[in-house]
């Protein structure tokens, strides 16, 4: 782990990622923009993303985006390790629009 803190800057020993970043992720995958080529993910695989998307979008998060050194001209490898693992699941998620982000006030529910 010493080795991914000063090759890398920053490594995190954990976060949490709730299921509707999952499904966020998996979203922004299936429908890349511009040149990106479509990812086919599953939950697991597209937690990742779906993370650092909420993380660069919601201001609340600012501060975590600060302390890991993190902006718009950031690159970033992320490793997707599921794929479509639930056909009938993962339509519900990208096509159906199941376990959306929850409105701003939600979001962060039960927070101090």
């Amino acid at each position: 782990m010493q080795f991914m803190r000063k090759a890398f800057g920053f490594f995190a020993k954990s976060y949490t990622c709730p299921d509707f970043a999952a499904a966020h992720g998996m979203r922004v995958y299936a429908e890349p923009t511009g040149k990106d080529a479509c990812i086919i993910s599953g939950e697991s695989g597209a937690a990742t993303m779906g993370a650092l998307c909420l993380l660069m979008q919601k201001e609340k998060l600012s501060e975590i985006k600060k302390q890991m050194g993190l902006d718009r001209d950031s690159i970033i490898l992320l490793f997707n390790t599921e794929g479509d693992t639930d056909p009938k699941g993962y339509r519900n998620i990208v096509e159906n629009g199941y376990c959306q982000i929850p409105m701003e006030k939600e979001l962060y529910e039960g927070e101090n």
